[in-house]
């Protein structure tokens, strides 16, 4: 396995991570009071417990995807 085919891997493994955490802030925009009955139902807790563990989920999200995926990318941007 070559140093770009590594690059290219991980660039794509980023992008497609940022969308999906782009789609999940745009649905969780756009259905936030459905998300919330859903949830509030399964596990009988409040809006505001929600909201903190949705941010608290995409910030984690956020954070493996640049450890994971774009850290290692710019790793081998640099050796490459």
């Amino acid at each position: 396995m070559t140093i770009e085919i590594l690059t290219g891997f991980f660039l794509y493994c980023s992008l497609i991570n940022f969308g999906m955490m782009l789609l999940t802030l745009i649905v969780l925009s756009l259905f936030r009071k459905t998300i919330y009955k859903i949830h509030s139902k399964l596990w009988h807790i409040k809006e505001e417990e929600i909201d903190l563990v949705m941010y608290k989920l995409m910030a984690l999200y956020k954070i493996l995807i640049i450890v994971f995926c774009f850290t290692p990318y710019l790793v081998l941007l640099i050796i490459g």
